[in-house]
């Protein structure tokens, strides 16, 4: 709907002095003023846009940061606001096992924070995985909670059933092996995720 105008018709007589006097239109009111409308709008536009390519460019400097974060820096990397990273399962692990999963993530060529985000779970999970197995090879469980099974992609354990989790783990079969107390070619654990979750769901059925 447009504007609304108030009309005021004012007639002047005609006299003999003014045969062609005519009514006067006055337009009395307020008048919208259609050019600095579309002006502010055009401006806002602008400002809009102006706004989407600050974040952008924040953006892909926080990428370009991941990308070419020393393994030291990439937990300041990963935290970076901007990126809107779920860090949940992440920040599971120790800041020990946060450091030696920083040697195995790939980076250098992420264009989206959620390529960054898809690698991150896949990598967390990974390490997550070798703590258990780390931990059930030498029965040395310090640094694997509850909190690192959930990382590892594994659901139900809790901290009631937790030293019964441990302990069912602990006498899986030795399926690989590896390097034990500095001595090579000894029985180690190499469970998957879904024999672990096997274990678990066994002791919770």
């Amino acid at each position: 709907m447009g504007p609304l105008y108030t009309v005021t018709l004012t007639v002047k007589e005609k006299d003999v002095n003014d045969l062609a006097a005519t009514p006067k239109v006055t337009l009395v009111g307020q008048v919208e003023d259609l050019e600095r409308n579309v002006r502010d709008k055009q401006d806002a536009v602008t400002a809009v846009a102006a706004q989407a390519g600050v974040d952008a460019r924040t953006l892909a400097n926080a990428i370009t940061a991941v990308n070419q974060a020393s393994d030291a820096e990439l937990e300041a990397a990963l935290s970076n606001a901007v990126l809107g990273l779920d860090l949940t399962d992440y920040l599971q692990l120790n800041s020990d096992q946060r450091v030696d999963m920083a040697g195995d993530f790939a980076r250098g060529s992420y264009t989206t924070a959620q390529a960054i985000q898809t690698a991150l779970d896949a990598q967390v999970e990974t390490q997550a995985l070798k703590e258990i197995n780390w931990a059930a090879t030498n029965g040395s469980w310090d640094g694997a909670d509850e909190g690192v099974f959930t990382a590892a992609g594994v659901t139900g354990v809790t901290a009631d059933n937790l030293e019964e989790v441990r302990q069912a783990v602990e006498n899986a079969p030795k399926t690989g092996t590896g390097t034990v107390d500095g001595v090579a070619d000894q029985p180690i654990h190499v469970l998957t995720k879904e024999e672990v979750q096997a274990i678990v769901t066994g002791i919770n059925a």
